[in-house]
């Protein structure tokens, strides 16, 4: 992989795809924050991501999607 940089400035927004690795500097004292968001656009990446990684919790995924408390239950009982 060819490593890209770039300085971001006040006000500038930085995309990256799902699953592309990254690092930051801050150059300076700074607040910064950070979304993973999921939509009708991302669901199924985001489900396969899983699947790929671990089976059972691919399979789990659409029903914690659908009915969060039950993600909740199973981080609560270390499942996930």
């Amino acid at each position: 992989a060819k490593p890209v940089e770039c300085i971001i400035n006040k006000g500038e927004i930085l995309y990256i795809p799902p699953d592309w690795w990254h690092h930051f500097k801050n150059l300076e004292d700074t607040i910064s924050l950070a979304i993973n968001t999921m939509n009708e656009w991302s669901y199924e990446l985001i489900r396969q991501g899983f699947l790929e990684r671990n089976p059972i919790k691919g399979h789990l995924f659409p029903l914690i999607v659908k009915f969060p408390f039950l993600g909740k239950a199973l981080l609560a009982v270390g499942l996930l």
